[in-house]
């Protein structure tokens, strides 16, 4: 892993992460709408791996898939980690993976309606290094409303592989 720190980017890690399996539904979200549509996303996984007696293998995530400008929404995918490959389909939750390989990594503290600050500064970085995106970024949410009441306690590490 390589931290990069200064004024201008924060700290920033680039690191290579491993593949990893995850359970896994997709939806459609306005940005303001996000702080009710990805928590019973990830609600209807949680029941996906309790009915098929799956545990978690780290925290939620949701990966930001595609940007729709003319609906103004994201089309994501949100889900859970998981220990193995299952092949399980439950309602709309279906097995997936988040990629392995390098990525920037920056730790967001606070409320989510700050990520946008975080995201401009892995954007900032790849700029400033000349690197490319090499797919869709991530959040994984390490400390959220499931765990903590008080949002400025959250933890969010977001992903972007380059």
């Amino acid at each position: 892993m390589f931290a990069y720190a200064s004024e201008a980017f924060g700290s920033v890690m680039i690191e290579t992460v491993l593949r990893r399996q995850t359970l896994a539904t997709k939806l459609k979200s306005a940005v303001a709408d996000m702080p009710t549509r990805v928590p019973d996303a990830v609600a209807r996984v949680r029941r996906a791996l309790k009915a098929g007696g799956i545990g978690a293998a780290g925290p939620p995530y949701a990966r930001y898939l595609q940007y729709d400008e003319k609906e103004g929404v994201f089309r994501l995918e949100v889900g859970i980690p998981l220990w193995a490959a299952v092949v399980l389909a439950y309602g709309d939750v279906f097995p997936s993976a988040l990629p392995g390989g390098r990525v920037l990594r920056v730790d967001h503290e606070g409320p989510h309606t700050r990520l946008s600050a975080s995201f401009a500064k892995l954007d900032a970085l790849m700029d400033a290094e000349g690197l490319m995106p090499m797919g869709p970024a991530w959040e994984s949410y390490v400390i959220g409303p499931e765990t903590e009441p008080d949002r400025s306690r959250w933890k969010t590490a977001i992903y972007q592989p380059v």
